[in-house]
């Protein structure tokens, strides 16, 4: 994430990434999410916690508020290198009750999917991941620019979030506070990690 966030606050859209990263680096950050994303497919879209969400996603954010969100995400956040998480949170917030519309299923008209974004995400990927390392001449490959990694941050951050706090949920570590606080923190950080993932999707698309 951090990487990401450097790449994005102070890259021009047409660098060559490779001016300032080894391919190496680049080939890891790009399987670092997809391993995330594959996590959160299989522990959030495969259980169907990721269609609950979507089927009540509009009374889970209503009330919203930074308040909600368990001390966990606080650090997260601050682990991924943002000086101020609080603000990230509010932020979130912002665009969790403004959620992105999936616009390329024209049988189903624009809805909310998280499933889709999710899996169309890694679809793409691992899409970029086979041409990279497809034995191409390396001359003739086009060079990463800043511009091709549109939509990584937020599903970074996204799936991030998502796996932490579906931890929460599960009870799988202790979230230092009440049982209930903690299982409404963590359900609503979950939609707003998936809002992010889906806002991230529509960004890696192009749309």
């Amino acid at each position: 994430m951090k990487t990401i966030r450097y790449i994005e606050s102070s890259l021009r859209e047409d660098q060559d990434l490779t001016d300032v990263f080894s391919n190496e680096h680049l080939d890891r950050l790009l399987y670092d999410l997809l391993a995330g994303l594959r996590t959160v497919d299989r522990l959030v879209v495969q259980t169907g916690i990721a269609d609950e969400i979507q089927n009540h996603y509009e009374s889970i954010v209503e009330r919203l508020e930074q308040t909600d969100f368990p001390e966990a995400d606080v650090q997260l956040l601050r682990d991924l290198g943002f000086e101020t998480p609080e603000k990230e949170l509010v932020l979130m917030i912002h665009q969790a009750k403004r959620p992105c519309r999936v616009s390329d299923r024209p049988n189903d008209g624009p809805s909310l999917d998280y499933s889709h974004a999710v899996r169309t995400s890694i679809e793409t990927l691992e899409g970029r991941h086979r041409l990279k390392n497809s034995g191409e001449d390396t001359q003739k490959a086009e060079k990463p620019k800043r511009k091709g990694l549109k939509g990584l941050g937020p599903i970074c951050k996204g799936s991030a979030i998502t796996i932490v706090d579906v931890g929460l949920l599960g009870g799988f570590w202790n979230g230092g506070g009440p049982a209930e606080a903690i299982r409404v923190g963590a359900t609503v950080s979950i939609a707003a990690g998936l809002n992010d993932i889906l806002r991230g999707a529509g960004e890696l698309r192009g749309e």
